[in-house]
């Protein structure tokens, strides 16, 4: 392709991109202020509504996951749940979309007898702060909170999960504060630059996330998961494409169905997939240090196989485990296996 027809491409796709930023900013702004004539608490500026919608779930506060708290950063207040005990190794643990911290509930059980292990809800998602406008969640702004939350913990380093589209924000803080993490665990989640390189060699991967670009429209993703009372979210977890073999009890998905009840949740959580294209691609001129563990759900229904061994490319020491039995939703549905294989990838980090 010419390089002047190749710059024109380029340049369309990035004027369409911000267009459809102008106007989600736009169609959540008038939503905002309907929602405000109505006496309902959205902040528009920085930061949601203290205020919360609900009475949480018997499972949300089961003290055997641990306690839960806030913490103040320089742009947004996080809510985030932890167990074990401090001087323990850091473990940070990201979770994806549609979830929260409630994702990691067995690993906050399982591994808090020798890390001090913290689920973090992410800017815009459940209990979190949701900055307005979908500048807020660029990749690098996440990467800088999850930075901010290590050293407001007191750490200087921490082994860090990243699950879904949390993978993502590790792979960026990996690359832009190498010295933060000591060991990286990948659940479901490839190096952005070995998917577009997958991608460009496999259409049928391109395809099967074409229901992603969904998430970039104004108001209709919002509209369809808060439908029917939310039996979307629901069926994300427990329907045809979800779990495969340890299904949510109704507790348990009352959980996510109270994260995204909250004031503003839903449109944070969505505004992260409408910035993906907003900040540039994640550095690739050397390839990453730090050890890193893939964990791959072999029946994922929107990401193929092949593609978790692609991301080697961008890592020195990248250990892949494959789990045939279980699709995107792995760290749920079989909670014993990916246990096993951190476990095994930890074994030479020193736990104190």
């Amino acid at each position: 392709m010419p390089a002047f027809v190749s710059w024109i491409l380029r340049s369309c796709f990035h004027f369409l991109i911000r267009m459809n930023c102008l106007l989600n900013n736009a169609c959540q702004y008038v939503f905002c202020k309907f929602i405000s004539a109505h006496n309902k608490k959205i902040n528009e500026s920085n930061e949601t509504s203290s205020e919360l919608k609900g009475e949480p779930p018997e499972e949300w506060d089961n003290p055997k996951f641990g306690t839960h708290h806030f913490i103040r950063l320089k742009e947004v207040k996080l809510h985030y749940v932890t167990k074990g005990k401090d001087g323990d190794t850091l473990m940070l643990c990201i979770h994806g979309f549609p979830e929260c911290w409630f994702t990691w509930h067995h690993i906050l059980e399982h591994f808090s007898n020798n890390y001090k292990v913290v689920a973090v809800d992410l800017r815009g998602f459940s209990l979190s702060d949701k900055p307005f406008g979908i500048e807020s969640y660029r990749k690098d702004k996440i990467a800088e909170d999850i930075k901010q939350l290590i050293e407001a913990l007191g750490y200087k380093d921490c082994v860090v999960i990243g699950q879904g589209v949390g993978s993502l924000y590790l792979w960026e803080l990996v690359t832009e504060y190498p010295s933060l993490v000591k060991k990286m665990i990948f659940i479901q989640g490839s190096h952005p630059s070995a998917l577009v390189q997958y991608m460009k060699a496999n259409w049928l991967q391109a395809f099967l996330l074409i229901p992603i670009l969904f998430f970039h429209l104004p108001f209709l993703p919002e509209l369809l998961y808060q439908s029917f009372s939310w039996k979307l979210l629901d069926l994300t977890f427990n329907g045809p494409t979800g779990l495969q073999t340890n299904l949510l009890t109704d507790q348990q998905l009352a959980c996510y169905r109270y994260a995204f009840q909250q004031s503003g949740a839903l449109t944070g959580a969505l505004n992260h997939y409408r910035s993906i294209f907003l900040s540039g691609k994640i550095s690739t001129l050397f390839k990453i240090t730090t050890p890193g563990l893939l964990i791959w759900g072999c029946k994922d229904p929107f990401l193929q196989v092949d593609l978790a061994k692609a991301s080697k490319k961008f890592v020195e020491d990248l250990t892949v485990k494959l789990i045939p039995q279980s699709g995107h939703w792995v760290v749920l549905d079989q909670p014993a296996m990916v246990h096993t294989h951190i476990e095994e990838f930890l074994n030479k980090l020193p736990t104190k």
